[in-house]
């Protein structure tokens, strides 16, 4: 794969919604991907859904029917499904027009970035 940088910030950034709160607290910086090249700036943002429980990035059951679910949600978003049959860390994504960065994908996982990484080297 292409190499990725990520980083845990040391004070999370806190971004209060009205109905929730929201924190980040790593921040993952990828190398473009080859023959893909793209502008400066953001390219795409993440966001966990579900309840937190789940403890494995291996795609599941538990994966599919929380993903599907949250597609069912929004039914009027067009939905990339292409990513959730991933074998780990499966997502689905849509594309948007932010006027500061052009289009940009926005992604949804059941699990942290930091958890993933964990599993990914044998640190859970």
């Amino acid at each position: 794969g292409r190499p990725i940088s990520t980083f845990k910030l040391l004070q999370p950034i806190e971004i209060d919604s009205g109905n929730s709160l929201h924190r980040i607290d790593v921040v993952e910086i990828p190398s473009p991907k080859e023959g893909s090249p793209y502008d400066a700036g953001l390219e795409h943002i993440e966001f966990v859904i579900g309840d937190g429980k789940h403890n494995s990035p291996i795609n599941d059951e538990v994966h599919a029917t929380a993903l599907d679910a949250w597609m069912r949600r929004y039914p009027s978003v067009a939905w990339n499904t292409k990513a959730c049959h991933k074998e780990c860390n499966p997502d689905v994504s849509f594309k948007m027009e932010l006027c500061d960065y052009g289009k940009v994908s926005v992604k949804f996982h059941l699990m942290p970035l930091e958890a993933v990484i964990k599993f990914e080297t044998g640190a859970i």
